[in-house]
């Protein structure tokens, strides 16, 4: 709703912020490790964070009481993200996998291994698609069935850190490189 922003920190916690007067409302408190990501469901009720501790924290963003910790990655947890719908989690973590969660009940759906250690994570507001980067530089989309892959690999690439879902019906992602920005179209099937 724009009224609050949440913040991930080296310091293990998680803060919310009133995005007006820039005070901070509260402080999450729970990981064992640097928390390197975290989003508001879409309905703004509930955080997810994810830390290098291994695990995603649900969150209550009204009491700020920690609702489940979902266990299941090998290394540290980078990215999270909310489905559209808000019925779903995506994390993506250095055992070179996304998982897929039950954002009601904490439950592993799926694990997609990925070629690489995943940095962040978007999910496609109309599509059912995952976009990714990676530390070798690339920036890959996923059918969550892991029926299609598609995206843009280059040596050359810096590590993709930050994405933004698209909101047109075009998977992409976009990149800046020496200054100017592209945007990477959804790929060819492998």
């Amino acid at each position: 709703d724009g009224r609050r922003i949440v913040s991930a920190s080296s310091d293990k916690t998680l803060k919310l912020w009133d995005a007006k007067t820039g005070a901070c409302e509260a402080t999450l408190v729970g990981h064992g490790g640097w928390v390197n990501a975290c989003a508001f469901s879409p309905d703004g009720r509930r955080i997810v964070s994810a830390s290098s501790d291994k695990t995603l924290m649900l969150w209550d963003a009204e009491t700020g009481a920690c609702e489940a910790i979902l266990e299941g990655h090998g290394d540290d947890v980078n990215a999270c993200a909310f489905s559209p719908d808000g019925r779903h989690l995506v994390s993506g973590s250095g055992d070179k996998t996304l998982k897929l969660w039950d954002a009601e009940t904490g439950r592993e759906i799926a694990a997609i291994p990925t070629p690489y250690s995943v940095k962040c994570v978007a999910v496609h507001l109309a599509r059912p698609r995952l976009v990714f980067g990676n530390v070798g530089g690339s920036v890959l989309i996923v059918d969550p069935h892991g029926l299609e892959w598609g995206g843009a690999e280059g040596a050359e690439s810096p590590p993709a850190r930050a994405m933004t879902p698209p909101d047109s019906t075009d998977v992409g992602a976009r990149e800046e490189r020496r200054g100017w920005r592209r945007m990477l179209p959804f790929g060819r099937r492998r």
